[in-house]
C-alpha cells in the first residue's frame, strides 16, 4: 500500500513511503520493520527527510518478502516487545537480504558488539532514542549505501 507522504498519514500501514522530490537522485532504500505504528511513523518521517526511499513492513513473512523483492540498502529493525531474541528476530532478515545490506537494531537495551556481530548488524540504538541521534546515524550510514 502506498502512502502520499510520511507526514500526511500518521498511522501508516506497511507499504512504500515516497521520498521527497529533492531526494529522487540516488535514492537510498531503507526498510523499516516494526509492529509499532508510532515507531514506524517516526522512522518513516526521519528517513524520508534524510532523502531515503522508504518501505514499511511488519515483522515476519511480510518483511522477508519485501527484503527479497525490494533489496533495501538498510533495514531498521525494532526488536522491542518481542519474546524472541535479537538473533531470532533479525537473522531471517539478514539471510533474506543482500550481503551488503546494513542492519540497525532498535531495542529497549543496547546490544553488545558481539551480539550485533552475531546477527550481522552494523549498530544498535536504544529506545527511546533522540531524533538527532537517528538522523546522525542515517547520515553516517549514507556513505555505505
Amino acid at each position: 500500500m502506498q502512502t502520499e507522504s510520511p507526514g500526511a498519514d500518521i498511522g501508516q500501514q506497511p507499504g512504500r513511503v515516497p521520498a521527497t522530490p529533492e531526494a529522487q537522485n540516488g535514492l537510498r532504500r531503507v526498510l523499516i520493520v516494526t509492529d509499532d505504528p508510532a515507531v514506524r511513523d517516526l522512522l518513516a518521517i526521519l528517513a524520508t527527510v534524510k532523502g531515503c526511499d522508504v518501505m514499511l513492513a511488519n515483522h515476519g513473512a511480510n518483511a522477508e518478502e519485501t527484503i527479497r523483492s525490494w533489496e533495501p540498502a538498510l533495514i531498521l529493525v525494532d526488536i522491542s516487545g518481542s519474546e524472541e531474541s535479537a538473533r531470532e528476530r533479525v537473522l531471517p532478515y539478514r539471510q533474506a537480504g543482500l550481503p551488503e545490506m546494513s542492519v540497525v537494531v532498535l531495542g529497549e537495551r543496547l546490544l553488545t558488539d558481539a551480539e550485533l556481530a552475531a546477527i550481522g548488524a552494523v549498530t544498535g540504538l536504544r529506545k527511546p532514542f533522540a531524533v538527532d541521534e537517528l538522523l546522525r546515524l542515517l547520515e553516517d550510514l549514507a556513505s555505505c549505501f
